[in-house]
């Protein structure tokens, strides 16, 4: 049977550039390390899992004051490691330990987000593919009730044609019948 396969869809270079935008933006904000997936199923208790999650910042702790957070600055800008965004705070009472945001080397960064450019178009493409097979579907049962409105009117159209033909055969095989009874009633 022929259909028109106009109304499915296929994943063009727009698509993944999209999908690959949008991966840029989620990464350069998002801190490297264990989060919350909120995309996920609760479990029982209505949790939401933690995964691990790729980022551009990443979160380093200076456990001994100024000085350590000092030279932590420095060892990570001669890892390649830039400033980030995110600023850093004390969150000790004293001063003694301090959050670090810094940003991943670039040929980290070009790794992370080759793992995440394939991941994202592995899920357009599944969406993709989720979206043509209930298109498919959709065709399918839309066919499957035209073949049975057409099945029930040629049934219905047989059966009056049955109904026409049985009451002709009747009344033939009565014509004569009748026509005494008429006669008999003086109704000639």
């Amino acid at each position: 049977m022929a259909t028109k396969n106009t109304m499915l869809k296929t994943v063009t270079k727009a698509d993944i550039q999209a999908a690959k935008a949008e991966v840029d933006v989620v990464y350069a904000t998002r801190i490297d390390g264990f989060d919350t997936d909120y995309l996920a199923e609760m479990d029982e208790f209505g949790n939401l899992p933690r995964t691990y999650v790729l980022g551009a910042q990443v979160e380093f702790v200076a456990e001994y004051g100024a000085d350590s957070l000092i030279d932590l600055v420095l060892q990570k800008l001669a890892e390649g490691y830039t400033r980030s965004a995110t600023p850093t705070y004390c969150a000790g009472n004293n001063g003694v330990v301090y959050n670090l945001y810094m940003v991943k080397p670039q040929a980290q960064q070009d790794e992370d987000l080759k793992k995440l450019y394939a991941k994202a178009e592995a899920k357009l493409q599944a969406s993709v593919e989720k979206y043509n097979e209930s298109v498919i579907e959709h065709e399918v049962q839309l066919q499957i009730a035209s073949a049975a409105r057409k099945r029930t009117e040629e049934l219905a159209a047989a059966a009056k044609a049955q109904e026409e033909r049985i009451r002709k055969e009747v009344e033939e095989a009565l014509r004569v019948t009748r026509k005494a009874v008429r006669m008999d009633l003086g109704a000639v």
